[in-house]
């Protein structure tokens, strides 16, 4: 509506045209009172769900099964607003008697302007052709040339109509990808996140939990007490759920480093610690945090790893076992460590997610790879610039 108030200054020509045709009394009347009809009509026909539903123009609509905007096959059609449309003619020819046919024309960009912004490109510009013909017509017919300025306007107030409805439909629908793109970075970051949170809890409660079943018959305080932490271990689980589904979880290196320390003294893996977390610039805190617990899943469950090094530094985590080494799995197991694999799990595809957002670089190797000795054991790293 506040857009077709911008036109109705315009409504002076008309207006004009009625008043000083010389006209009597009654045609006159007749003018001025379609006029105001026509004005009223005008904004009505703004506002309805004619322009409303269809006014951002999209020129091209991937298909619903694409997950984009809607499918226009699929689609109730928008109401062209025929009614209005029916209501300005009938206003307009209401100017007809007082100030002849140069009193319709001047309503001609009007019409031209309601059309395009109701109309899709396919019928309205076809007709807004037709509006300059009809005026072109009139203008001969009047033998008036004055008559051919309301037709030629047709041009330019239809191709600004349709260049806003263009432009309304391209925020509109990068409106949309950027909220699906939202969401899309919300899930993968709870997925990721939830992995790599789950992932080392679970790892740590079946260890415990073997060890538990281990010591039952012979050793029953024990078992007693490995299952206190396994209840323990359940209660931080589900706490730290909350936090990263709700995105308030903070993780911390030097918390993250005590845990996976202890998981690897449960399995029976001694943990040598070279350096300090205090190290590290704040800025990588939450990666090298995330490294450490993924690292330590991983050694746990796959590695067959008896000693784990660990090596902060200012611009590097360093973690290297002496297991069988990840090229080794991966000869035994082709689907292990590889993200294109659904079975090998999205840990490290995750962690290196997270070191390339973070700018940094992540490299899993073979001990062995480098031209070193020929030792075994996988070497993980996270490096940054410092």
């Amino acid at each position: 509506m506040l857009f077709s108030l911008i036109w109705q200054v315009f409504l002076i020509y008309p207006i004009l045209a009625v008043v000083f045709s010389g006209a009597p009394t009654a045609p006159t009347v007749l003018g001025l009172v379609s006029i105001a009809a026509f004005s009223a009509v005008y904004l009505m026909a703004f506002a309805s769900p004619a322009v409303t539903e269809g006014y951002p123009l999209h020129l091209r609509r991937p298909g619903a099964a694409g997950g984009d905007l809607p499918d226009p096959a699929r689609e109730e059609p928008a109401p062209l607003g025929l009614g209005y449309l029916g209501g300005l003619v009938i206003c307009t020819f209401g100017t007809l008697p007082a100030a002849g046919l140069n009193g319709p024309v001047n309503f001609i960009p009007f019409l031209a302007c309601f059309v395009a912004a109701a109309w899709p490109i396919r019928r309205s510009v076809p007709t807004a052709i037709s509006l300059i013909v009809i005026g072109t017509v009139a203008a001969l017919v009047e033998k008036t040339w004055g008559m051919l300025v309301p037709g030629f306007l047709v041009i330019p107030v239809v191709l600004s109509m349709l260049g806003t409805r263009i432009s309304v439909g391209v925020s509109d629908r990068e409106g949309h990808y950027r909220r699906a793109l939202g969401v899309a970075e919300e899930r993968e970051r709870v997925a990721r996140d939830l992995h790599d949170v789950l992932g080392h809890t679970l790892t740590a409660l079946t260890i415990r939990a073997q060890l538990a079943r281990a010591q039952l018959d012979s050793d029953p305080d024990t078992a007693r007490a490995e299952l206190e932490n396994i209840e323990n271990l359940t209660r931080t689980a589900l706490s730290e759920m909350r936090q990263t589904v709700s995105g308030m979880r903070v993780a911390d290196p030097a918390q993250e480093l005590a845990g996976m320390t202890e998981s690897l003294h449960t399995a029976g893996i001694d943990v040598v610690v070279v350096g300090s977390p205090s190290l590290l610039p704040d800025a990588r805190s939450g990666l090298v945090a995330w490294a450490l617990r993924e690292a330590g899943t991983n050694i746990a469950r796959h590695s067959g790893a008896g000693n784990v090094t660990v090596e902060f530094s200012r611009d590097r985590l360093r973690i290297t076992d002496d297991g069988v080494g990840i090229d080794a799995r991966r000869a035994a197991r082709p689907d292990v460590g590889r993200a294109t694999s659904a079975p090998a799990g999205q840990g490290l595809p995750g962690l290196a997610s997270r070191a390339e957002d973070a700018g940094a670089r992540f490299v899993v190797r073979d001990r062995g790879a480098a031209g070193a000795a020929p030792v075994t054991g996988t070497v993980i790293e996270v490096e940054w610039p410092r």
